[in-house]
């Protein structure tokens, strides 16, 4: 009796697996010739789940067998973040005093002393009670500087309850990057819902044992517009900044004009989670911009094992990510999906969009002169992604760029890449004067390896002889390259004007 219910239970599992497998397989096909066998099997895995919720249990034995029997990827063995001395966090880095534009919008980090105008008061603070003590009584033209040492702070988050001016802003700061450690053990760190404020030159650190536990170090919302985070290191946390409306749906104040500059974000693990591991997490704010910054090693180990590097959605508009390192793996070795900058994320429940609509995720969004590498999905993500520029761009042993939904449309000019952009389900793209090479993920000695001098030693430098081709197109203003040299009007392809500012690459 038992061998004829386990023939039985063949025959049926069979018949719906495989039923159930062509009905998923339409219209897919495109999508599913990027994948690798793991990545096609759990998609498909998802929509049974999301289906035929009944039938999903029966798929987790092939998912087993696939993970096991899958060819590992090739990954480029980088050097350390801190050799990539022109980005993210650094001691050698000053800056001026934080200026904002007529419109509220901050002005970008200009290098140099940092004088406080005569009308800021100085509040130096060294414990744990009187850093906290300090934050929450600041308003208007205060500068809380925390004096060197580890400081372990335990609560829930830490909320402000004073509004800075663009004259007078708030500003929490290290004399000097490297001489403040906050060790955090609370679900939320900054709780922000002022204008004005600025953190600088701070070593951030989530200590929580239970990830789930240690969502953000910064929570951005309601009337926090022109918020900076300029010279920081943020780590051990599963979206280490999050930015949201209190009520998106309502015209009420949001979190606009935001700016994330000279910054490192990364993880020492993956993240044992159910909640979104998205590092820069921004939702529904207009005018973010993240540049010059470091964003590397995100990999989530619970749940859907998808995660992504920054993305700006929620019907949000204006977005600009420039000049930044996007690794999706560094040092952090973990199955799933990593994706590296996106326009649009996994999308957005209406409820959280801004004005209740979500027919466009983000709108007028601009990426340019990035480099982005090892992603085990695509290095830009644009869902319903409009009116989108995409140029200068580098992404290596990533399957891309996709372009996907009807009300996605995008400009991609003068990108380098070791993958063929994809529309998807309705998305649009132009595709002009871009170099597109076959996919260096499975093949160690692809394309561009004859381009620059060690790919896989991460020397992005050129060969001798090499070249990335002139650019066609220029962008609608002038720009600075990855490494912060001004790009003249006849400018080379990708990210880099070479040869590359001393410094900047490492291995020059």
């Amino acid at each position: 009796m038992l061998r004829i219910w386990i023939k039985w239970y063949l025959i049926f599992t069979g018949v719906a697996l495989h039923a159930t497998g062509i009905w998923l397989l339409s219209g897919e096909i495109e999508r599913i010739e990027r994948k690798t066998p793991l990545e096609i099997v759990e998609w498909g895995h998802a929509k049974v789940h999301d289906q035929f919720p009944q039938l999903a249990h029966l798929t987790a034995p092939l998912i087993s067998m696939v993970r096991a029997l899958q060819p590992e990827t090739v990954h480029i063995s980088l050097p350390p973040l801190k050799a990539w001395l022109f980005h993210g966090a650094n001691a050698a880095h000053e800056f001026t005093f934080p200026t904002y534009d007529q419109s509220g919008r901050p002005n970008a980090a200009v290098a140099g002393q940092f004088l406080a105008p005569d009308d800021m008061r100085v509040i130096r603070v060294d414990s744990n009670k009187q850093l906290l003590k300090a934050i929450s009584r600041a308003r208007g033209g205060t500068i809380v500087e925390i004096q060197p040492g580890t400081y372990q702070l335990k609560g829930h988050a830490f909320p402000t309850k004073g509004q800075g001016l663009p004259s007078q802003p708030i500003i929490v700061r290290a004399r000097n990057f490297g001489e403040v450690v906050l060790e955090l053990s609370t679900l939320e760190g900054f709780l922000v819902s002022h204008p004005y404020w600025v953190f600088e030159n701070l070593d951030i650190r989530g200590t929580c044992r239970n990830h789930s536990r240690c969502e953000h170090a910064f929570h951005v919302v309601g009337k926090a517009h022109s918020t900076v985070i300029r010279n920081c290191r943020i780590q051990e946390f599963n979206a280490p900044l999050k930015v949201n409306s209190l009520n998106a749906v309502r015209q009420t104040p949001h979190p606009d004009y935001g700016l994330v500059s000279f910054t490192t974000v990364a993880n020492s693990a993956a993240r044992r989670t159910a909640s979104p591991v998205t590092l820069l997490n921004i939702n529904n704010g207009n005018g973010w911009v993240v540049r010059r910054s470091v964003i590397a090693d995100f990999a989530k180990a619970g749940s859907d094992r998808t995660s992504y590097g920054a993305f700006m959605k929620g019907n949000s508009r204006n977005g600009l990510f420039e000049q930044n390192l996007v690794i999706c793996e560094n040092r952090v070795s973990a199955k799933g999906t990593r994706v590296g900058l996106s326009f649009g994320g996994g999308g957005t429940a209406t409820i959280s969009c801004r004005g209740g609509s979500c027919k466009t995720e983000h709108r007028e969004g601009i990426m340019r002169n990035n480099i982005i590498m090892n992603c085990s999905d695509v290095g830009i993500y644009l869902n319903r992604s409009a009116d989108t520029q995409v140029h200068n761009n580098l992404l290596v042993n990533t399957l891309g760029i996709d372009a996907r939904f009807e009300t996605t449309s995008v400009s991609l000019y003068n990108n380098v890449a070791d993958a063929h952009p994809a529309e998807r389900d309705g998305g649009l793209l132009f595709d002009d004067n871009n170099a597109w090479s076959a996919s260096c993920l499975f093949d160690a000695e692809c394309a561009l390896t004859k381009q620059y001098a060690n790919l896989h030693a991460g020397d992005l430098n050129l060969k001798n002889g090499a070249h990335t081709g002139y650019s066609l197109l220029g962008s609608k203003e002038p720009t600075n390259d990855f490494c912060g040299q001004r790009r003249p009007a006849k400018h080379m392809r990708g990210p880099v004007e070479y040869p590359a500012a001393a410094g900047c690459l490492p291995g020059n």
